[in-house]
């Protein structure tokens, strides 16, 4: 809706910038924004342990580590993008 709302007019753009602005709006990006980034990154580790790769208990510990702070960072940089 969005999408094709920004790309009708002048106006309608500028009514779906207005729309991105509310902050429930944001939010859900951001929810989104986070699922996803977390879904590709274990995504990518399960494909390591599929490959055998990590498949012991002290390396699943840490590759389940490495994607929660990943994707933390992924995050956080999105929100200083989207602040600046």
């Amino acid at each position: 809706y969005l999408r094709a709302l920004s790309v009708s007019s002048s106006s309608g753009f500028s009514k779906s910038l207005e729309y991105l602005q509310h902050p429930v709006l944001q939010l859900s990006v951001l929810v989104l924004v986070w699922d996803l980034v977390h879904h590709f990154l274990a995504g990518f580790r399960y494909l390591l342990l599929d490959l055998d790769i990590g498949i012991e208990k002290a390396g699943c510990n840490l590759s389940a580590w490495t994607v929660l702070i990943a994707e933390a960072c992924v995050v956080a940089v999105y929100i200083w993008g989207v602040l600046l």
